[in-house]
């Protein structure tokens, strides 16, 4: 954080909150204000009767005090209190801001609405409207909102971040890569746009670059929230179980009835706790050598052996990379050797690949391209949905982590699944299984139903 942030006066804070008429823009970058130190904050909620006292009407003091309560950190309670106000412009917006850190984007949307027509000359109406309809899924009206401003906004930070935003969700990845360039260079401790950035960056592998930024935005105030938790999770994943119980409390020192993070904060606890399973570790060597048996230590017949020498299959681990239809597209390679190789392998407790495993390792017909469309009993017409690629839709890192884990590419792959398949895969929760849930209902999907 700029080091003139920190050194910001209270006294400052307190001017702004206590006049008649306070911008926008200024009642916003209060909160960064409070933040920037403990000492800010602990003053701003000793002081905060008297704040809203000097204010001239019951109905100032009422929206003032929710707008206050949004910038602790208390989203929840600012939207009771703001409710029950004679809403000014003021009274909208952060009560717009509130349900969107709520996740109630509909309802934010409205509210930010009501405020950009009210007040056309205000910029953060604008721009808030456009992030949350990015994540309502108008991406043109987005784009369209940024749009009738752009002289105004070119130059703001959180405007280039929601450009950049925008065409993240297009698919458009070099020109938001440009914009969010712009934001950093704009504000370099940019929270949102790091986010993005390192959340990106963990989606494509580079899971060292996205956890030095995700430890970037530890140090944001109020916390990052998202950051925080994929942070948490990236050290769960890593065997790191104090630095995520770290994570998750920082969390709950400001937000104390967030439920996410109590939930994962409780599940690293216990993992810290977790005895050495001496069993399950002999079982995971046997099988490593098991999977390092060369294909010639194999019973085959000479055409199976000489079909799989022309596929560069050495070892039973680089036969069950493949999938039936890989190794029926071989010369010479047909049914009678397909069932000799399924047998070999069966006797082992192995098999071959399905499509969506093939796809997730990289190989296969669906590399490079989108996964073949499944056929599914009951799903006829949803052909073109089924086929989509689960990495066009946003997930959170513990459930991305998952369906990962589960070699899982299309929806068609997921939708294969039960919910008992989905809980047995370790740090997978019911969190997780309501995101997909959610996310299979909106297509008119659904889990496949329990044995």
């Amino acid at each position: 954080m700029p080091e003139e942030a920190v050194a910001a006066p209270v006294v400052n804070l307190r001017a702004v909150l206590e006049k008649e008429e306070a911008s926008l823009d200024e009642l916003f970058g209060v909160r960064k204000h409070v933040y920037a130190s403990l000492e800010n904050r602990i003053e701003l909620e000793k002081s905060l009767d008297k704040v809203i006292k000097a204010l001239s009407t019951e109905n100032k003091r009422d929206v003032r005090s929710g707008v206050a309560l949004w910038i602790l950190g208390r989203a929840e309670a600012a939207i009771e209190a703001l409710e029950k106000c004679r809403l000014t412009r003021e009274g909208q917006f952060f009560l717009a801001l509130a349900h969107m850190e709520m996740g109630d984007y509909e309802e934010a949307e409205d509210l930010l609405t009501k405020v950009r027509d009210a007040e056309a000359g205000a910029l953060l109406p604008h721009i808030y409207l456009a992030e949350v309809r990015i994540k309502l899924g108008k991406l043109d009206a987005a784009l369209a909102e940024l749009a009738k401003g752009k002289k105004e906004f070119d130059g703001r930070a959180d405007y280039h971040y929601t450009m950049g935003f925008a065409y993240d969700m297009l698919g458009r990845y070099d020109e938001a890569e440009v914009e969010y360039t712009k934001a950093l260079v704009k504000d370099p401790d940019h929270d949102k746009t790091l986010f993005r950035r390192a959340y990106n960056l963990d989606l494509r592998g580079h899971e060292e670059e996205s956890l030095a930024l995700y430890e970037r935005l530890r140090q944001a105030r109020p916390p990052y929230v998202s950051a925080l938790i994929n942070l948490g999770l990236s050290y769960e994943d890593r065997g790191e179980y104090e630095q995520a119980t770290e994570c998750y409390e920082a969390i709950l020192e400001t937000y104390p009835n967030h439920e996410r993070a109590r939930l994962y904060l409780r599940d690293a606890q216990a993992s810290l706790y977790m005895y050495y399973d001496e069993e399950a570790k002999k079982k995971e060597h046997k099988l490593t050598q098991l999977l390092g048996t060369p294909i010639s230590d194999m019973q085959l017949s000479i055409r199976s052996r000489n079909c799989l020498a022309k596929t560069s299959v050495q070892s039973l681990g680089d036969l069950v990379k493949k999938s039936e239809e890989e190794l029926l597209q071989v010369k010479n390679f047909g049914e009678t050797s397909l069932r000799e190789i399924k047998e070999v392998l069966r006797q082992r407790g192995l098999a071959l690949a399905t499509p969506g495993q093939v796809a997730a390792s990289g190989g296969g017909a669906a590399a490079g391209g989108k996964p073949r469309p499944f056929a599914l009993p009951g799903m006829a017409g949803k052909e073109e949905v089924l086929a989509k690629p689960l990495s066009e839709f946003e997930w959170s890192a513990r459930c991305k982590k998952c369906l990962e884990k589960l070699g899982l590419v299309a929806v068609s792959d997921l939708v294969q699944k039960s919910e008992a398949e989905l809980l047995g895969v370790k740090n997978f929760g019911l969190t997780s299984l309501n995101e997909i849930k959610q996310k299979l209902a909106g297509l008119g999907l659904a889990l496949k139903a329990d044995a």
